[in-house]
């Protein structure tokens, strides 16, 4: 069991440094100015999507979303190894196996979304209905975050060292 802990990490941490090269070749994070008073929120990134059929009707705010301030939700535990690292919901020290742990990085504000079981449509259909509901944002919102959907190789050598996206995000691997 730790043998598989110890791999488990260490493919978060091989999936953090690549979304860390990802994200520094991304825009500057810009503050966002449409804060509610008494509230808390994290910006977040955005990115530019060309003008399609599929998502003419809806818009992405600009800057970026701005999320709920999740990090003191009851479900959010501190990686006690990683500061500044978060689980949202399921960990890999549970002792169930999850369909899919989502790690949360405040520098450089980014979401790790591992998918741990097969099939992996379910597995990221289940994370994409607990993101969204944990951050309160739209789909659009969701696609314009700073994240990575990703499988590792013990759960899918077909998928394994992709990007998989949300599946309503444009250039989302199509999953069976």
């Amino acid at each position: 069991m730790k043998k598989i802990i110890i791999l488990i990490t260490l493919i978060i941490v091989l999936i953090s440094a690549i979304g860390l090269i990802l994200v520094k070749q991304r825009e500057m994070i810009q503050p966002t100015n449409d804060q509610s008073e008494g509230s808390s929120y994290i910006a977040t990134s955005t990115q530019s999507f060309p003008e399609t059929e599929e998502n003419a009707s809806s818009t992405i705010p600009s800057p970026q979303p701005a999320t709920r301030d999740f990090l003191f939700d009851q479900e959010v535990t501190q990686d006690p190894n990683n500061p500044g690292h978060f689980f949202l919901g399921n960990t890999f020290t549970q002792e169930f196996e999850p369909e899919y742990v989502i790690t949360y990085e405040q520098e450089p504000d980014f979401f790790n979304i591992v998918l741990l079981k097969e099939p992996l449509r379910d597995a990221r259909w289940e994370a994409e209905n607990y993101l969204r509901a944990v951050l309160n944002i739209s789909n659009p919102e969701l696609c314009a975050l700073k994240y990575t959907v990703s499988a590792p190789l013990y759960v899918s050598k077909e998928q394994s060292g992709i990007d998989l996206k949300f599946s309503f995000c444009p250039g989302a691997a199509s999953l069976q």
